[in-house]
């Protein structure tokens, strides 16, 4: 069995684990508790990732401003994490690789893997669907032959027309 991680600030267990990633480096703190309470983290209006971490003693040294800027507000990576939030949709596009790693750190993969409701599942499959018959279709046009290429496009009207009517 793993052994618990321990505080940064004292030796009880840690039951808090932070995460920032800055200039590709990840810096990861682990708290207890009564330090979180203590240092006012409960508090979402006074507590940023980015206060902690400026406030370490050995963080100082590895965190090195980004000079990246939004091109549409001007937005840079520091006032990103100052803030904790964008100040424009452009800014996405701007901080897409920060954003990539971001949420790579935090979770299992950058693209939805859970549960999709039934009707968009198969209307995904639908899509998948006419998408390899178009294909088939190209290729029978390609080949001249065109019995089959009529065949593929009856099909794909179909399966389109059905599409439609469920909605």
């Amino acid at each position: 069995m793993a052994k618990p991680t321990e505080c940064k600030y004292c030796e009880k267990e840690a039951t808090i684990h932070l995460t920032q990633i800055v200039d590709n480096k990840i810096h990861k703190v682990d708290i207890c508790e009564d330090c979180a309470l203590a240092k006012k983290m409960t508090d979402p209006s006074n507590f940023t990732l980015a206060n902690l971490l400026d406030n370490l003693e050995d963080s100082n040294d590895e965190i090195v401003a980004d000079m990246a800027r939004c091109e549409s507000c001007g937005l840079s990576t520091a006032d990103f994490k100052s803030l904790g939030r964008f100040g424009c949709a452009v800014c996405y596009e701007s901080f897409k690789d920060l954003l990539g790693l971001m949420l790579r750190e935090m979770q299992k993969s950058t693209t939805h893997q859970g549960k999709v409701p039934l009707v968009s599942a198969q209307r995904v499959a639908s899509r998948n669907q006419i998408q390899l018959w178009e294909d088939n279709l190209q290729n029978a046009i390609n080949a001249e032959r065109y019995e089959d290429a009529a065949q593929w496009r009856d099909k794909i009207m179909q399966l389109k027309n059905d599409l439609k009517s469920k909605v």
